[in-house]
């Protein structure tokens, strides 16, 4: 697995139910990436909705939007939806969807992704988003690019994208 984006998290509040079965937790966070794809900041407040079940185990899904600039220097937005699963041994294990609207990182909308979140610290957390397969899709999606620009070309880029659907703040 390559790692593709981190980003780093201050949490700036927190709300909740309490119940016998488990807890409901929405947590709002800031946060900013300073990584080789994407150098940027969480723009307003993402949310991580939390829902704990007794035993300690849960789900989480966490939205956000991010500004700032890709890999080739252009301004740009990156949409994050992350969801993923709280184990009993406290270890949280995600899978990412990103949409942006940055041709450079445009192969993340397609790409497998999985992710980690790790403490980092009181109220800071450290979000790491690896894409699960090791072979490099940034240049089969160039070609693929390419060959939509060209009026006699066969139109392979769907039939790919199907078959392969399924943040580091400080202030």
């Amino acid at each position: 697995m390559k790692e593709v984006l981190t980003i780093n998290v201050q949490i700036a509040g927190m709300s909740g139910m309490e119940r016998k079965e488990g807890n409901v937790n929405m947590i709002c966070f800031i946060g900013s990436s300073n990584c080789r794809n994407f150098q940027g900041k969480i723009m307003d407040d993402g949310v991580d909705t939390q829902v704990l079940r007794a035993d300690g185990s849960g789900a989480l899904s966490a939205r956000y939007l991010m500004e700032g600039m890709d890999c080739e220097g252009k301004p740009c937005k990156l949409y994050v939806e992350n969801n993923g699963t709280l184990g009993e041994n406290g270890n949280i294990t995600t899978t990412p969807k990103i949409l942006t609207n940055s041709s450079a990182l445009k192969w993340l909308e397609t790409a497998e992704l999985s992710g980690t979140v790790e403490g980092a610290g009181e109220g800071k957390i450290l979000i790491r988003i690896y894409e699960r397969n090791s072979e490099d899709r940034r240049e089969i999606y160039h070609n693929l690019q390419r060959a939509e620009d060209n009026p006699y070309s066969i139109d392979f880029h769907t039939k790919l994208e199907k078959s392969w659907c399924d943040f580091t703040v400080s202030e």
